[in-house]
């Protein structure tokens, strides 16, 4: 993900919900790789995958913010999407809600991509 989420053009709600779909999919991901190598039991709330994530490597704490309302809700919009986008004919997320989570989601990325570097670089030092 190489570019942030911010001054998405203008789209129909599908294809916001289906961003929303994709990019919570992304977090769930990162935080199995560095939780589970991949592998993970049948989790897919980010609220208990950050948490856990977060115990093992403190970095990811708090880049997905929740401190504020304005940050609960758009973290609760983030989650849901993972049934909200396919499943939920009231589930709707904004252009300007997906861009206020494209900073956060980017950051996960990248921090996620420097602990897994990190932990290559240390098992080739093993060998």
């Amino acid at each position: 993900m190489k570019k942030a989420l911010t001054h998405l053009p203008e789209l129909k709600a599908e294809e916001l919900e289906l961003i929303a779909f994709k990019i919570r999919g992304l977090c769930e991901d990162v935080h199995m790789v560095v939780l589970f190598g991949g592998e993970c039991p049948q989790e897919h709330h980010l609220d208990i995958l950050g948490d856990l994530a977060d115990d093992y490597c403190p970095e990811l704490a708090g880049i997905l913010p929740r401190g504020t309302d304005e940050e609960k809700e758009l973290f609760e919009l983030l989650d849901y999407a993972y049934i909200g986008a396919h499943y939920d004919r009231s589930y709707k997320i904004t252009k300007e809600q997906l861009e206020q989570l494209g900073p956060c989601v980017k950051k996960l990325h990248e921090v996620t991509e420097k602990i897994c570097e990190g932990k290559i670089k240390k098992f080739k030092e093993i060998r």
